[in-house]
């Protein structure tokens, strides 16, 4: 029984009718008389595809040959070569014409193809390795240094000054008195 609209009577219950093609995944839909081509859904995201760059990473004279994002960020560039080169993120500074800050990204501060990034670090070993002096190590530094204070004419700059002779033209002082600079230039004075 067919009605005046063409339809055959068929629900859209009847989905057992349907049938993909094999040119181009597009659905079929059989209703009796008539078939209904119906494409599926595409839902394409437009992710933008971020530019790749090569450039060379130089650590502790270590060539690197790194492929990163343009658009990414020195912090994602530092967590990527924390896996290469083997120094923590924290612990790594990124040399781009100068220090490079970590919210910047790489087409900000101009990386080109072939570029050199300098990378500056110490492994987590080496910071650990460094020991930091005790209280009681630096009290004896004061108390040495203190207490050692020679006069100059025991020090070994004036003592060589001394050991030549005094200078002709060099003018008298007076011990324990202050004296104001001369209105006329000083002579008999010694550099290094």
């Amino acid at each position: 029984m067919e009605n005046p609209a063409g339809d055959t009577g068929e629900t859209k219950d009847d989905v057992s009718d349907k049938q993909k093609s094999a040119t181009g995944g597009e659905y079929v839909i059989k209703t009796g008389a008539q078939e209904v081509a119906i494409e599926p859904l595409k839902l394409e995201t437009n992710l933008p595809t971020s530019e790749t760059i090569d450039f060379t990473v130089i650590y502790n004279k270590n060539k690197y040959d790194v492929q990163f994002p343009l658009d990414d960020n020195v912090g994602q560039l530092k967590k990527h070569l924390e896996d290469v080169i083997g120094i923590p993120y924290s612990l790594q500074k990124v040399m781009i014409k100068g220090l490079a800050k970590d919210e910047r990204t790489l087409r900000e501060l101009g990386v080109t193809k072939g570029a050199k990034v300098m990378v500056v670090g110490s492994k987590l070993n080496d910071v650990l390795a460094v020991s930091t002096p005790s209280t009681q190590d630096v009290a004896d530094e004061k108390t040495n240094t203190s207490s050692t204070k020679e006069p100059f004419c025991k020090q070994k700059m004036h003592r060589k000054v001394l050991d030549k002779g005094i200078p002709d033209d060099v003018m008298p002082g007076i011990k324990d008195t202050k004296e104001a600079l001369p209105p006329f230039p000083l002579v008999g004075m010694l550099n290094k």
